[in-house]
């Protein structure tokens, strides 16, 4: 579970599969979790969701999971902004806050708080 730091909650989230950890130099945060996927599947959603907006077929076993978090407490409301956006305005706005799921496979060395700029 990512705890977000603005306000809204309306934040892009993208889940990507790499073979390496994130940059440390490219992101505000970066935090890393043991994720065990016994079905060969993976879902990213808020606990008020009924239905995953992202979904995934992944191999079964054990990742690491890096959430990697840009313009930590920045939304609309911090910036005075007050139109709904679509989802799509949401993903073109890369200065609210926003992040990125590495799936890495294997368990991870280390879990917690990699970076914190």
């Amino acid at each position: 579970m990512i705890g977000t730091e603005a306000d809204l909650n309306d934040h892009w989230v993208e889940l990507v599969s790499s073979d390496r950890p994130p940059s440390s130099d490219e992101w505000q945060r970066i935090t890393c979790v043991h994720f065990h996927s016994g079905s060969g599947r993976i879902h990213v959603m808020s606990v008020i969701d009924s239905d995953p907006p992202i979904s995934a077929d992944i191999e079964r076993g054990d990742y690491a999971v890096y959430a990697a978090a840009q313009n930590l407490g920045i939304d609309q409301s911090s910036l005075g902004e007050t139109a709904k956006l679509s989802n799509a305005e949401i993903a073109e706005r890369r200065g609210f806050e926003w992040y990125r799921l590495f799936l890495v496979p294997g368990k991870p060395e280390f879990e917690g708080r990699v970076v914190d700029s």
